[in-house]
């Protein structure tokens, strides 16, 4: 497949479509495009290429808004700021002009002067502007934050958190949670974060962040006995019993199983047995490596491995293999002359009897290049 036939079929559908219908993967029409150097193209709604001219010219002869472009070519807001940002050399507003414009949010101020978000934002530090769109009286934010949080408080304005806490600092009304009420309800009643938030009007983040500043700890000293019972019940699976103890005494199952390890009860792996010798073992390690012996004895290698340590038989390092430097470049240069074939490294390493990621090593190693 040659360069303008590529570069046609890709400005009418996307990489996916050309694989299937040329029966190739995607990956290779990817790496395809990678070794041409053909752009990704704008793309609408429906998966077709824009006219980057046809935009440029409804934006700056026809005067048309971004908006309009969008709507006519049924493609995304950001994806035509985008394109007029990657192609179209915009002027610096000033000062002044972003002052009049902070009533506004961050995103139709950057469609307005055909900026990013981030750019913006980077204007608003540079500039020393202070921006909040979040413009509530002090009664009415007051009114508000008496029934609401300041996330919700947030999702209902179409604003961020931080703006809303920001107005209420402003205001002097931002509450203040009292440190002995919250450890009298997180500590000595036990009560849940949920239940904390509804009585205090806080955010879990808030309460969170509280806890951990002043160190709250609420103590877990259970009945040994009973937890004891408890943990080895049989009639439940041993993540059905820590659950329902989690449960059960109003913690989480970190606790319960800090607690089972400090009560010492908690449930210890044994090594599996194996019904070999060490004669025995020897004999068959000497035949097989650690993957036939897995098989024989029907274990994972890393349990073989432990198996065959715990018997004092020493571990066999594997033969390195000898690597020809002259064959391997020959081999990779003429493997990759196809473009199709992405697979050359994995068909080298087949010939060669190696891992690809041996393979991989030693090519970077020897910085052998196609």
């Amino acid at each position: 497949m040659n360069k303008t036939l590529l570069l046609k079929l890709y400005l009418e559908k996307p990489a996916t479509d050309i694989a299937k219908d040329h029966n190739l993967k995607p990956v290779q029409i990817q790496k395809l495009l990678r070794l041409y150097n053909i752009p990704k193209p704008y793309r609408n709604k429906d998966g077709k290429a824009l006219d980057v001219n046809h935009i440029l010219d409804l934006y700056h002869n026809q005067k048309k808004s971004i908006k309009e472009i969008s709507s006519m070519l049924n493609s995304t807001l950001d994806m035509i700021t985008n394109l007029l940002y990657d192609r179209t050399p915009t002027a610096k507003p000033t000062c002044d002009q972003l002052k009049a414009c902070l009533n506004l949010s961050k995103r139709q101020i950057a469609l307005k002067f055909n900026l990013k978000e981030y750019d913006v934002h980077r204007l608003l530090l540079e500039y020393k502007l202070s921006y909040n769109p979040f413009n509530l009286t002090k009664e009415e934010l007051q009114k508000e934050y008496q029934s609401q949080t300041i996330s919700q408080i947030a999702k209902k304005y179409h604003v961020d958190a931080i703006y809303v806490s920001v107005k209420l600092k402003e205001y002097g009304i931002l509450n203040e949670i009292n440190i002995d009420e919250l450890k009298r309800l997180y500590c000595d009643e036990r009560k849940t974060i949920k239940e904390i938030i509804y009585l205090l009007n806080s955010s879990e983040t808030t309460l969170w962040r509280l806890i951990k500043k002043h160190k709250l700890q609420r103590p877990f000293n259970p009945n040994p006995h009973e937890f004891f019972k408890l943990w080895h019940d049989k009639t439940k699976t041993v993540d059905e019993n820590i659950r329902y103890m989690a449960e059960y005494y109003k913690v989480s199952i970190g606790t319960i199983r800090l607690t089972a390890r400090k009560l010492n009860i908690s449930k210890k792996t044994t090594p599996i047995k194996i019904k070999y010798t060490q004669e025995q073992l020897q004999e068959l390690y000497d035949k097989h490596d650690l993957f036939g012996l897995s098989v024989i004895l029907k274990m994972n290698v890393a349990n073989v491995r432990r198996a065959l340590v715990r018997h004092g038989i020493t571990i066999k390092k594997p033969p390195v293999k000898p690597m020809d430097l002259d064959r391997i470049t020959q081999l990779y240069k003429t493997k990759y002359l196809d473009l199709k074939n992405l697979y050359a490294i994995q068909e080298i390493a087949k010939e060669l009897d190696v891992a690809p990621t041996t393979l991989h090593r030693f090519i970077r190693s020897h910085k052998i290049t196609r």
